[in-house]
């Protein structure tokens, strides 16, 4: 098959995809989330850190602790009792929070703040293995990768969007008016998220007895090898990302010495890399799952550690791009989960691993980031050999092949 055919046939299977009605509500939602955490991603450890000083490393933890207490609910809430029921409660959520931050930010009130921050971008995630089982329920198995690679690309382009534009707003608007907008952003989004349509066949009636054996049977597959090594893989992901998610804003406000617009600019490199790179990763997740996981995080270890070169803006500008190469791993390893369970179940695992990303996210903020405080460049240092030597644990196919589906 020639380039154009091939490319005339992708083009086709992505129309195919945008088509389905899930998809385009789940889409069409996306920028209002993402947009702001584009901004949020670099802002809030330094906004934490301005109200909280040295306690801002336990505060970011919490976030994250609230993602690991609540994934694994959502999930086996999500296999029990519906996709779309819980993706639309995980989602208030969100707008509830932002009240709660522009609440205590006219009384000035720093509890309210970080309450609404705990609920904003931590409980929240309720709404994440609803909603990522509910997309891949919805599209075919060889449509997965396509429809997970579009929705890296509008990501990318609204964390880029958000990133930099709330990053001018803020010295025009303030902070004040900028949680608002998020307020209203994400209020919109729930409205659009409650449209979906469920893809979970649930019976009419089940007694407790079976609701209780019908948990049993999904936590089951936490014995399955490839899931345990699944969580390892997770575990060590988390404890460098979190690492990485609080101290490089910190690096860089404190120690490149960058302003906020700066920081907001330097974070939008990493979606508008993205862009570009997302139909790629698609690509080579659809066929080889495993190597594209790798590339997505031992290069990435790799220009993490260029950060502490001695370079000034140049290394942060070199550091920074390692993070567009994570949409690899996240491309292939949401498919690597979604074919090693099946239908009721897969909610389940997603919420499993996201948990235990979340406590390594959360271990690694709190510990290692405490660190930055006694020796800037030791959390990067530890993270990024922790990122490079990661894809030992990447369980394998049953084939032992880059090209199978486990």
């Amino acid at each position: 098959m020639d380039l154009r055919a091939r490319a005339t046939r992708e083009i086709r299977e992505y129309i195919a995809v945008i088509y389905n009605r899930n998809v385009a509500l789940l889409l069409l939602s996306f920028p209002l989330i993402v947009a702001p955490m584009g901004f949020l991603s670099w802002y809030s450890p330094v906004f934490t850190d301005e109200l909280f000083h040295s306690w801002a490393p336990l505060l970011y933890a919490l976030f994250l602790l609230d993602d690991a207490l609540f994934l694994s609910i959502s999930g086996v809430l999500s296999d029990m009792w519906g996709r779309r029921i819980i993706l639309v409660i995980g989602m208030l959520f969100y707008p509830l929070g932002m009240f709660l931050v522009l609440l205590g930010l006219t009384l000035g009130n720093s509890i309210l703040i970080a309450l609404g921050l705990i609920l904003a971008l931590g409980i929240s995630s309720l709404a994440s293995p609803a909603g990522t089982s509910l997309l891949m329920e919805s599209l075919e198995v060889e449509r997965r990768a396509r429809a997970l690679s579009l929705f890296f690309l509008i990501e990318n382009i609204f964390l880029l969007t958000g990133s930099s534009l709330f990053g001018l707003l803020l010295p025009a608007l303030g902070v004040h008016q900028v949680f608002l907008i998020f307020f209203l952003l994400s209020a919109v989004a729930v409205l659009i998220r409650a449209q979906v349509r469920e893809t979970l066949v649930l019976s009419d009636k089940i007694k407790l007895r079976d609701r209780i054996a019908e948990l049993r049977s999904i936590i089951s597959i936490l014995k399955d090898a490839r899931v345990k090594l699944l969580i390892a893989f997770d575990a060590l992901l988390g404890i460098s990302h979190g690492t990485i998610a609080f101290v490089v804003p910190l690096f860089f406000a404190h120690d490149i010495h960058l302003s906020e617009v700066e920081i907001g600019f330097l974070y939008g490199l990493i979606p508008a890399l993205r862009i570009f790179l997302s139909p790629i990763a698609g690509t080579i997740s659809e066929h080889h799952m495993h190597a594209s996981i790798a590339i997505g995080t031992t290069i990435t270890g790799l220009l993490y550690l260029s950060l502490l070169a001695p370079l000034g803006k140049l290394s942060a500008i070199i550091g920074i791009t390692g993070s567009a190469l994570t949409l690899f791993e996240g491309i292939a390893y949401s498919k690597l989960v979604s074919t090693i369970v099946q239908g009721r179940g897969m909610a389940s695992l997603y919420g499993f691993t996201g948990t235990v990303f979340s406590l390594g996210m959360g271990l690694g903020s709190y510990l290692l980031g405490s660190t930055y405080y006694w020796r800037s460049w030791f959390p990067i240092a530890i993270a990024s050999f922790l990122l490079i030597f990661s894809p030992i644990l990447i369980p394998r196919s049953k084939e032992n092949s880059d090209n199978s589906s486990l």
